[in-house]
């Protein structure tokens, strides 16, 4: 196996200070090439990842050196991944994450990315009108809305006879040519950004679900529901190790340490379920479960 670590130059932050939905959390971005779209024929041959610290942006990347190199690179990534909270990703929800997670049961490695994890730019973006504006929804086509340039022209199916060169040719500018295109679907992640104000993020995250930080503990938040009394939440707790139960004035949280989930009811007075938008409903949510310390 292969890694290779390249830093980039950008003015955009890959978690922007002004989205609520990403505060406090540790985030990386995600992208894999395959050799197919099947997840029991073909395997990962490279998985790529953005991350950013004080020092600036990088991209690291796992390369398989031949064809039967896989395992090494799924283990590689599941170890460099372990304590990021939210993996971004465009379409990796309904792609990367459940064909990483299949070739890992492959090798019975016993190693899974948790879906919850998952924030899908794909899917916020067709929250939106986006959709009417573009042709599809492929990236390279967002990516231009965004004003966003590439170096790199293949496809992702170009990946896959480049790799094949590289493994059976020992064709090095086969294999650079590759990892370009995995660097630039990775590096265009903090640019996609500028799209956020194009969209409503409040609908959007109300929909998809988001992740709040309390504390050392993180509440991944899958349903909203509000009633004429009350805003329920649900969703997950990882590591959960106890029952709990808390009862305050304004809300009430129980959890279940056996299916690490919880629910959340915070209480209100009106009688007018559409008093509450987006917006005030995954506030109080973000609020209520932010001030726990648990």
């Amino acid at each position: 196996m292969y890694v290779t670590e390249n830093l980039i130059k950008s003015e955009y932050d890959l978690i922007p200070e002004n989205i609520p939905y990403f505060a406090g959390l540790k985030a990386a971005a995600v992208d894999i090439e395959t050799t197919g779209l099947s997840s029991s024929r073909n395997i990962v041959f490279l998985i790529g990842v953005l991350t950013q610290d004080d020092t600036g942006s990088k991209v690291t990347q796992f390369l398989a050196s031949d064809y039967e190199d896989e395992a090494s690179v799924l283990l590689s990534f599941f170890d460099f991944i372990k304590d990021y909270d939210i993996l971004l990703n465009y379409n990796g929800s309904s792609f990367d994450i459940p064909f990483i997670n299949k070739r890992s049961d492959v090798h019975k490695l016993g190693l899974h990315i948790d879906e919850y994890r998952s924030v899908d730019y794909m899917r916020l973006f067709k929250t939106s009108y986006l959709p009417q504006l573009l042709k599809d929804m492929k990236l390279k086509t967002v990516e231009q809305l965004a004003g966003i340039t590439r170096t790199d022209q293949i496809s992702g199916k170009e990946c896959i006879s480049l790799y094949d060169d590289f493994v059976k040719n020992k064709d090095r500018s086969a294999g650079k040519k590759v990892l370009l295109h995995n660097f630039e679907d990775l590096s265009c992640f903090p640019q996609l950004n500028k799209l956020m104000s194009k969209i409503d993020l409040h609908q959007a995250f109300y929909k998809l679900g988001f992740a709040v930080k309390a504390a050392n503990q993180t509440f991944f938040v899958r349903s909203i529901k509000v009633t004429s009394s009350c805003i329920k939440a649900a969703g997950i707790i990882p590591g959960c190790t106890m029952d709990m139960a808390v009862y305050e004035d304004g809300f009430t949280l129980l959890s279940d340490s056996l299916s690490d989930t919880f629910s959340l009811e915070i209480f209100h007075s009106t009688d007018r379920k559409d008093a509450f938008d987006h917006r005030s409903v995954n506030t109080a949510v973000m609020r209520t479960l932010s001030s726990l310390s648990l």
